[in-house]
């Protein structure tokens, strides 16, 4: 369910030339640790990052999105949800913002709150098949099956090599395990 990896991708194209480039300066080298798979690497880069002065909105909103991807993987989703929200602030149209909210929010049972980041996630980009799919995990949560089943058809329909959309979709009225 996580999607880190779409979004440090994202952070590193949105670099400064020289510093997708391996540049010198310490503000390169804490692009280069936020954008680290590595939670702790990456909180201590982006809260570089996000302190330093001079970042436009999208570079300091992927900064925020990097360090909540990376607090959610720590489990301190109050704090991922903290990130998530202000990069939501910043940059309003970002889907995937919406979808790692969401997530994070889920994870601490949130469910209707959850359900209204993957409704934003949805409405920016219908095509995403993920916030369908977490979007269903969470209608499930508050058996709602029906919902829960039109939204893994969807998913479906965008994706027929989800997985994880097609297991979930046969878990119908059935308990269903947390999300990982």
């Amino acid at each position: 369910m996580f999607s880190a990896a779409v979004t440090l991708l994202i952070g590193l194209t949105g670099l400064p030339q020289s510093a997708a480039q391996g540049g010198q300066t310490s503000l390169e080298a804490s692009w280069r640790a936020c954008a680290s798979i590595d939670s702790s690497i990456s909180i201590a880069g982006c809260t570089a990052v996000i302190k330093s002065h001079g970042q436009s909105s999208a570079h300091l909103a992927v900064a925020l999105i990097n360090r909540g991807i990376a607090y959610r993987n720590q489990r301190a989703f109050a704090r991922a949800i903290r990130d998530f929200s202000l990069a939501i602030h910043l940059r309003p149209n970002m889907a995937q913002t919406y979808l790692e909210r969401g997530i994070a929010r889920y994870a601490l049972r949130q469910y209707d709150l959850a359900i209204l980041d993957y409704d934003a996630a949805i409405r920016l980009r219908p095509d995403l098949a993920e916030g369908w799919n977490n979007r269903s995990l969470a209608y499930l949560k508050k058996a709602d099956f029906d919902r829960a089943t039109r939204d893994f058809n969807q998913t479906v329909r965008l994706n027929k090599n989800y997985g994880n959309a097609m297991i979930n979709r046969s878990l119908g009225p059935l308990p269903v395990p947390e999300q990982r």
